[in-house]
């Protein structure tokens, strides 16, 4: 019978119930980062296997191990995995399952490419006031990626004569006005990381 309570798996065996929690060394991390997944509290686990969703990493039996990935390995004295040089794709779920003693625990890990590249681009920069629409649109490589615009240091909201569109990565401005010379600036970040563009200025005249 498994139990599951705050994070912790609890499974009965023969020696009554074994409770363990995978804890990896970041939930999120960057692509080429190694990730080890700890179970704690530390139990002595004489064979087990180590699946990210319903692939087989590696398995062990006392000190013999068989990774099935180049990049897995095993403490065979703790149960602790290390996967090293992770990708996006590793991103999802690992479980633990023993039968010496009982255990079975899942944890997540997410994997992101850091942000780079940010880059600010105006649609018109020498814009005429209260007559032209400027666009300013926003890129960045990276996952997971979230945007935001700055008008030199304030954050920029949707208001009358501005709007944000696709997820913020385009700024629009309706009938700029002197006060709309900014700088601005396009602010990009992850679970890893931000990036910030150069700065964009309009001179309106």
């Amino acid at each position: 019978m498994i139990r599951k309570r705050a994070g912790t798996t609890c499974q009965n065996g023969l020696y009554g119930a074994v409770c363990v929690e995978v804890i990896p060394s970041a939930n999120t991390t960057r692509v080429g980062e190694n990730v080890t997944f700890r179970v704690l509290p530390l139990v002595d686990i004489k064979s087990g296997m180590w699946y990210f969703q319903n692939k087989l990493l590696v398995f062990w039996i006392g000190d013999q191990t068989e990774p099935q990935d180049k990049r897995a390995t095993v403490n065979t004295s703790t149960g602790a995995l290390t996967l090293s040089s992770v990708t996006v794709a590793d991103s999802g779920v690992y479980r633990l399952m023993s039968t010496t003693p009982p255990i079975q625990a899942n944890t997540t890990l997410t994997v992101l490419e850091p942000v780079s590249n940010v880059v600010a681009k105006v649609s018109v920069s020498d814009p005429v006031e209260f007559n032209d629409t400027v666009t300013l649109t926003c890129s960045a490589s990276g996952s997971s990626l979230s945007f935001k615009w700055l008008n030199v240091s304030s954050d920029i909201t949707d208001s009358e004569h501005v709007a944000l569109k696709d997820d913020n990565r385009t700024l629009i401005i309706s009938n700029v006005s002197r006060f709309d010379r900014g700088p601005f600036y396009c602010v990009v970040s992850n679970g890893v990381g931000h990036g910030t563009s150069p700065a964009q200025n309009l001179n309106i005249s």
